[in-house]
């Protein structure tokens, strides 16, 4: 997000943590890069979980409700045992 509104990460970072205030020009492009109006970004629900997948083709997800949200963090934990498995397995260490 932070290259997307052409600022450093830190920079980013302060304002999600809520340590400096936003102005309305980086507002307008927040919406922007959500394809949505100023005024729509201000009234989410609050329920409405944004998950951004960084890869190659800057794949975004989003969640409306608390059970996708879960499922994904299932579906997430299963990959990464499967990873840690395979790597165990590489390094010729088996986890009985």
């Amino acid at each position: 997000m932070a290259e997307q509104l052409q600022m450093s990460t830190n920079g980013y970072a302060k304002i999600e943590r809520g340590e400096v205030g936003l102005q309305l020009d980086k507002l307008e492009q927040i919406a922007e890069v959500f394809g949505m109006e100023v005024v729509d970004l201000l009234s989410l629900d609050k329920k409405m979980v944004y998950l951004n997948i960084e890869n190659s083709t800057n794949s975004s997800n989003y969640y409306s409700s608390q059970d996708q949200l879960v499922f994904e963090i299932e579906k997430l934990k299963q990959q990464v045992g499967y990873l840690q498995a395979m790597l165990g397995e590489k390094n010729g260490f088996i986890d009985q």
